[in-house]
């Protein structure tokens, strides 16, 4: 079973109107399901009522009853409602009253709040207000002008608010007012350096309790301004070097300045009172009479003219006069500013002097580009130099900026406030750069700016520069500097290959050096195996001769005496020679240095040298040079220059010496013979060996002679550690 919309009384699918028309298709079906469904929604109520009316007829009676009893309650409260309304209608138009006077009276707070802001505002007095634990409560907005404040920082405590006067004590006089509730007073200053009257009481409410601090800020910058210009005019006055001079508006003397007296020699006593014109010399009413209308029609005048001191001397002076007038712009009187010129006129003199010889020197040198820069950096004088040098005429160069000559790298460098910064700290600063002509040519400038220094050290009245061409000058020393490193290169080319030069000199020198210390032994060597030869095989012939003679003379003495003295004579003489030969083996290789040491050696060369000139020695015996080879050239050094004494200096004396001078052994042979006439024209084999053998050693040779006064062979070498 279903339920249909076309058929609310259930029945099987398929036969309502939808299923029928479904599947017939047809209109028919749908008209009578239609039918039969109207017919039964009539009859529907009609059951239900004959259903329900029976039993419940009672309960619907009764519930009539009640209906009707609520609805007369209903009727009741309505009239109640009704009264309300009307009570409530009063009480609303008493509200509307009472709305419309409170509306009258928020106005009337709103312009008084309104008034009490103009008012403050208006008074230009910066406010701040304060509760009793110092937090902000309000302020004004001028009181921004001393105290960092927002809106937001209302409740901040007024420790945490940062402020702008000079002002340490400022929390601490706040606290003070509460405790003492006085006033506080003090005239302070801002960072910026303006004024202010700072006043600092209690908050009082309408009722006269404290309820916190209020804080007042005035500024008085303009009046304190006043109050130090009215003390500086008045110390002017009286400090001026100026003579200053107050009259009334009848021309009589009221003030009388320190330089008024020293300037015309009258006391202020003498002259108060008194018509001014007793300074004027005579006959000068038409001046006086001029300068008293001028000042009448309220102009100022200014004159240079002739004033008379209490001596009667004549002195000029320069007048300026002024109207003097009162608060109301009414003339009391006038001022004169009377200055001695005397002085002026002659320093006039001297600077048109100076002048007329600037003007000559500025366009004499025309060579040299002069001109002048203020402060700012503005040219302000161009010389006929300056003109030549750059190409800019002085109307086209003055009004003009100072970087107008710089290059445009120099100034994106920053290189004009640089020159301008230094010659600010230091007074001058070089100028040696490429500088650019009107015709976009560049030339090299070789320059200074100078600081031009006005009345004290911190006033500036501008620069002055002073440049020449040095263009040629650049490029002939950039030709040089090249030429200067193309030579350098060449020398650093030449001096490598010098140096290569010089390494292999040195190393050739070292081989030669090694060669010749190898001939010098080699020498020493054969001088040993001669002098052994010597001593060991002719020497010994010879003395073995001469015993064989010695011999044979004894032998045939008594059968031929001539014959044994003749050969006894031949004994004698090959005995001389075998000393001979003694000697010549000894000097060739001296056996004492191995024996002895040199000291014994130079001994016995001395002994040896005193059988023909006196000569001796002088060192001590504790010396001794260990090295054989040093023993030996110095050996060889004393022989060569001993032979040379006894053979050419006609000595009287010899001194051989040797001694020790810090880590050096010092050989010294001195005599007093003839000494040497020319030692470049005497140098000898034997000089030359001398210096040879002290150069091997790593000595030095020196030789001193004077023709008469002997000559002294010194030969210094090191001993090594």
């Amino acid at each position: 079973m279903v339920e249909c919309l076309l058929n609310p009384i259930p029945h099987e699918k398929g036969d309502c109107c939808e299923g029928k028309a479904g599947r017939a298709g047809s209109g028919r079906n749908a008209a009578s399901c239609d039918d039969s469904f109207r017919q039964h929604l009539e009859a529907e109520p009609q059951s239900v009522k004959e259903q329900y009316e029976t039993p419940d007829q009672g309960e619907l009676r009764a519930s009539n009853e009640e209906l009707r009893a609520i609805n007369k309650e209903l009727r009741s409260a309505g009239k109640e409602l009704e009264t309300g309304k009307e009570e409530l209608q009063w009480a609303n138009e008493d509200l509307v009253t009472v709305n419309r006077d409170l509306k009258s009276d928020v106005a009337d707070l709103g312009r008084a709040n309104s008034d009490l802001q103009n008012l403050m505002v208006a008074t230009d007095i910066g406010t701040i207000f304060l509760d009793r634990q110092l937090s902000v409560k309000g302020f004004t907005p001028r009181v921004q002008d001393v105290f960092n404040l927002i809106p937001a920082d209302i409740g901040r405590p007024l420790s945490d608010i940062t402020h702008k006067l000079k002002y340490d004590e400022l929390a601490e006089d706040a606290a003070k007012v509460l405790r003492n509730l006085g006033n506080i007073e003090h005239e302070v200053q801002n960072n910026a350096g303006a004024w202010f009257l700072a006043r600092i009481g209690p908050y009082r409410t309408l009722e006269g309790k404290i309820d916190g601090v209020v804080m007042t800020f005035v500024d008085i910058t303009r009046r304190k301004l006043s109050e130090e210009k009215l003390w500086w005019q008045a110390a002017m006055v009286a400090s001026s070097h100026d003579a200053i001079i107050s009259c009334s508006r009848l021309w009589t003397v009221v003030s009388w300045n320190d330089a008024a007296e020293r300037l015309f020699g009258y006391k202020e006593a003498e002259v108060i009172s008194r018509d001014i014109k007793f300074l004027s010399p005579p006959n000068n009413e038409a001046e006086l009479n001029e300068i008293r209308s001028a000042i009448a029609r309220g102009e100022g005048k200014t004159l240079e003219t002739v004033r008379v001191k209490k001596n009667g001397e004549p002195v000029n002076v320069s007048i300026t006069f002024s109207l003097v007038k009162d608060g109301t712009g009414k003339a009391i009187g006038a001022t004169e500013v009377l200055r001695d010129i005397s002085s002026r006129k002659k320093a006039q003199e001297a600077l048109r002097a100076s002048d007329e010889r600037f003007r000559l020197l500025m366009e004499g040198a025309k060579d040299y580009a002069m001109f002048l820069i203020e402060p700012n950096n503005v040219i302000s004088y161009w010389s006929e130099g300056a003109q030549r040098v750059f190409g800019w005429s002085a109307e086209e160069a003055i009004g003009k900026r100072g970087e107008l000559i710089f290059t445009p790298e120099d100034r994106a460098a920053g290189r004009v406030q640089k020159e301008m910064a230094i010659a600010l700290q230091k007074g001058s600063a070089s100028d040696c750069r490429w500088h650019l002509r009107k015709d976009g040519s560049r030339i090299w400038v070789d320059g200074v700016m100078r600081r031009l220094d006005g009345e004290g050290r911190q006033k500036v009245r501008g620069f002055a520069k002073i440049a020449r061409d040095a263009t040629e000058q650049r490029i002939a020393e950039e030709e040089l500097k090249n030429a200067h490193a193309e030579l350098e290169h060449r020398v650093m080319e030449r001096t490598a290959e010098l140096l290569a030069t010089n390494t292999e000199l040195h190393n050739e020198m070292k081989r030669r050096q090694t060669l010749e210390r190898e001939i010098l032994e080699v020498t020493e060597r054969e001088r040993s195996r001669v002098s052994q030869d010597l001593h060991d095989g002719l020497c010994q012939e010879l003395t073995a001769t001469a015993f064989f003679l010695k011999s044979k003379a004894k032998a045939i003495a008594r059968k031929t005496p001539d014959c044994a003295r003749a050969l006894l004579e031949a004994a004698e003489t090959v005995n001389e020679n075998a000393g001979r030969a003694r000697d010549l083996a000894r000097g060739l290789n001296p056996f004492e240095l191995g024996a002895g040491g040199l000291l014994v050696a130079l001994r016995e060369l001395a002994t040896r040298a005193n059988e023909r000139t006196p000569c001796r020695c002088e060192f001590s015996r504790a010396l001794t040079v260990r090295d054989e080879s040093i023993a030996m050239n110095l050996y060889r050094v004393a022989q060569e220059a001993v032979n040379n004494a006894l053979k050419h200096a006609r000595a009287s004396e010899i001194i051989i010496g040797l001694r020790k001078e810090d880590h050096d052994v010092v050989l010294t042979i001195r005599d007093d013979g003839t000494g040497i006439r020319s030692l470049r024209k005497k140098k000898t084999m034997g000089i030359h060996m001398m210096k040879y053998r002290a150069d091997v050693c790593g000595g030095k040779l020196e030789i001193e002679s004077r023709r008469g006064h002997g000559t002294t062979v010194t030969c210094r070498v090191p001993l090594g550690s």
